[in-house]
Order: structure tokens, then sequence, then C-alpha cells
């Protein structure tokens, strides 16, 4: 039978990549004289027909066309690399057609129990050298910028008719590697040679390229930032379709970054998160925005300082420091440990009747207190019905204002703390409230500073000033 060179080398198990990348469509009567022939430089074609093996994909014609393709989707995406690797999705019935190659007793060549190199690879092998004189840059096994083809044959759908029932697919549509893979399995050798050709049928067309994606992997910037304002949420807030807010931390904080980058998307994550309006002072809440698919990906430590300098002046409400590139298993240290962190709150607390120096001398001796929160009725369309303990570990309590019916109440507590149920109880949600020690006293608070949040990450760059914002 005449098979494409490629594809001799492959079912016999050949490994070395660079014959594949040499090889010219020709047949052979054995692989020892095909790995000859293979690592002589080729420039004609002795076979005509397309290799009913890998449907023609192997052939120097198919693999030309399909490099020029990719090189020209690349080209367009104007990506900024140093290398690159490739994902190929082939045809399922490449498999049913190299499961009846392997069955053919007349091919002196192949025999059914030897290693074969999979057609995926050999694709990988033959394209790799290819794409790399037309694309200037190396391919690499794992790279940032990863080029998905998906190949597809006329005849697929045909090839794979009779294997549905044996692979506990309803369908051809719905077979999968894994199917195809167990319908071969399950059919004895003579049976497969009653329902499919062997050896298989050369088809009349070759393999063809369907879509080519480029997708480059994320790029991720830390820093921490303040918020100056209460009437900014964190993230962009739509809700039925209308925004709520104008702008969002994440947009001031990352627009510009994603406009450097070129990427097609951000995701914005932070070490908890600030009511809209609550403030976020002192040195700021760690956060990390992840940008998807960045075409350009280099960025120095002085860009983002100069872009971090345009952040800040670009607006009064938000304030970024720290900002660098990190790795992506660094994003985990934001969350670790979260419960277990302290955080620093200022609150402007009112009440019914004056408060005495007393009362704040005992709120101010109070030392880890814990608080049974019941998940708040404000946030409870959003989060599981909970009773969470959180310990508040010290108070201070100030007067404000000069006015006996104010004051203000400085806590240090564990992260999680509902401080605004805490002041007004959530009709009983939160014990103790600040209500209860007080002895039922009416309280609630009018405004809430987030002062600090004990997480040494990420590590500082430089010593910006911090304003000062207090009530």
């Amino acid at each position: 039978m005449d098979v494409c060179l490629r594809c001799v080398l492959r079912i016999g198990g050949i490994t070395d990549y660079g014959a594949y990348a040499t090889a010219a469509r020709k047949s052979a009567d054995t692989v020892e004289e095909i790995v000859q022939e293979a690592k002589k430089p080729k420039t004609t074609n002795d076979c005509s027909e397309t290799c009913p093996s890998c449907l023609g994909l192997l052939q120097d014609e198919t693999l030309t066309e399909i490099a020029s393709k990719i090189n020209e989707h690349v080209q367009g995406k104007d990506y900024d690399y140093d290398s690159f690797t490739l994902a190929v999705y082939l045809p399922l019935s490449l498999l049913v057609r190299q499961h009846s190659l392997l069955l053919t007793k007349s091919s002196d060549a192949v025999k059914k129990d030897e290693i074969v190199v999979s057609t995926k690879d050999a694709v990988r092998w033959s394209l790799g050298p290819m794409l790399e004189e037309l694309l200037n840059a190396p391919y690499k096994p794992h790279s940032d910028l990863l080029i998905a083809v998906y190949i597809v044959h006329p005849d697929c759908s045909r090839d794979l008719e009779f294997l549905a029932p044996y692979s506990k697919s309803k369908s051809v549509d719905g077979l999968t590697i894994g199917a195809v893979e167990l319908g071969l399995k399950s059919i004895a050798d003579h049976e497969f040679k009653q329902m499919f050709p062997c050896p298989p049928i050369c088809p009349q067309v070759p393999c063809y390229v369907e879509e080519i994606s480029c997708s480059y992997s994320s790029v991720y910037i830390a820093g921490r930032y303040n918020k100056y304002s209460r009437t900014l949420s964190q993230t962009p807030w739509v809700l039925d379709g209308m925004r709520k807010t104008e702008s969002s931390i994440q947009e001031m904080i990352c627009d510009k970054l994603q406009a450097r980058l070129k990427a097609s998307g951000v995701k914005f994550s932070s070490s908890g998160r600030e009511d809209v309006d609550v403030r976020m002072l002192g040195s700021g809440r760690p956060f990390v925005a992840e940008f998807v698919d960045p075409h350009r990906s280099k960025v120095s430590q002085q860009e983002l300082c100069v872009l971090q300098k345009e952040i800040n002046e670009s607006t009064d409400a938000v304030a970024v420091r720290d900002l660098q590139l990190i790795k992506k298993e660094e994003t985990s240290q934001l969350k670790e440990g979260e419960d277990a962190k302290r955080k620093t709150y200022s609150a402007l607390i009112w009440s019914e009747t004056p408060v005495t120096e007393s009362d704040l001398a005992m709120l101010s001796g109070l030392k880890d207190v814990t608080l049974l929160q019941r998940t708040p009725l404000r946030v409870l369309h959003r989060r599981t019905l909970f009773t969470r303990p959180r310990t508040i570990f010290s108070m201070s309590a100030t007067p404000a204002q000069g006015d006996d019916h104010h004051f203000k109440l400085t806590l240090t507590t564990q992260a999680g703390t509902y401080i605004k149920e805490f002041v007004h109880g959530d009709m009983g949600r939160t014990q103790p409230n600040l209500k209860t020690l007080l002895n039922g006293r009416d309280v609630d608070i009018l405004l809430l500073d987030v002062q600090s949040i004990d997480i040494n990450w990420p590590p500082p760059i430089e010593n910006d000033q911090v304003k000062d914002h207090s009530f």
C-alpha cells in the first residue's frame, strides 16, 4: 500500500523528529529505507495521491498550506512573542484509519504491536520547523504564545459511522477520542475488517484547516490601592443591565494597564473588598489584576512606575502603589490565611442618648470579643446563610465633633467581620453588638473607613506619601 513517507516513519515508531522535518512524500518498502530517504534533502514528490493514513495531512503540499495560513493568522494578530507552541486538533477518523493500517497484513513495514508515533506529534514535528522559519521564532513544547489549529476532513463522519454503537455514543457527533479508542478496542480484528476497508481507501481530497486561534499567557500585575470616594464600587456594578456607579476601582486602575498590554480582558481580585460607601486608607488593599491574552506582554518595572503615576494623576478617588509583575503561582498569596488576617477600621458612631466618658472607657477596655454573626440581610441574596464566629481583638472609643451624641470607634478585628452589623446589630443577627454592649442604647454607624490590612504582600516598590483622610 502506498502511504506518505511521514506516515511510514510514525507507524514504524521513528521518533527522530528531524526525519519528519526533512521528509518528502514518497512510498518505500521498509522503514529502514524510509529513514535513510528522510534524512536526505527533498525537493520533489513522487506520490500524486492523498495519503490514506493521514488523509494527506503529513504531505508536503498540505503542510505548506497549513503553515502559510498559520503564519498569516499570527502576523495579523500582532503579538509580541519570542517563541511559540502548537495545539493541533485532528479528525477522529485518523484513529480508525491508523487501526486499519495496522491490521493490513500486506504491509511488511507495519506490525500491530509496534509503538506508533501519534499523528499529532508527527504534525508538530513537521510543522514546527516550517513555522520557525516563517515566524522567526523557535518552537517550544511550552511557550506563552499558543497557536491552536483545528483540522477537519469531509470524510470524517462517514469513516466513523460504524463505530458509534461500539463506543457508547448515540451518534457520530457525540464521539470523543476516548470513545473512539474504546470502540476500536471493543471490535475484534475480523469484525473490523468486515466493517472498514483494510487497507484504508485513499481519500479524494486532503485535510484542511477549519480554524486557527492564538492566545498568549496571561500577565499578572499586583499592587495596593487606596480608595478615597464613598460612591465608588470595587468592580463595575451593573444591576438589571443598568450601571449603578459611573466607574469602579478596577476600571480606574486597569484601563491604562490594559491599553498598554493590549489585553483582551481583565480579571480583578483583591484581599477582601469594601462597600461602596467605605474608604480604604492606610497602606491600601492588596490586589491582583490578570490581563488575559495580552498582545504586548513585555513591560518593565520602570514602565509600571510611569503608569502608576499616570493612574494616580488621573483621579482623586483612587490611588495605587507598588505595581509589579508577578508570576501566576504568586497570586495564591492574596488569599492565603485570609480569615486569620487582622484589619483595622475607624467608624463614626451616632448615639441617641449622650455618650459618657465611662461609656468610652468601657468600650476601650474590651479585648478579644467573640461575635456570632449570621449572614447579614444586605448580602443574603448572594451569600450562604451561615453563622460565623469572628473576633474583635481591641477597640478604642474617643469623642468626635465636640458632640456627646457622636464618637469615633477604632476596631482591630479578624478579617471577614461585618463592622456595620456589629454596630447596629442587624436585627439581632450579630451578637453581641454595640447596642447590647451599651445596654440597649440606639446607635448607628455614619461613616466607616478601613485603616489597615495585615497582609505584607506584595512587597513595597517605593515609599509613596499617604494622604491624611481622617474624619
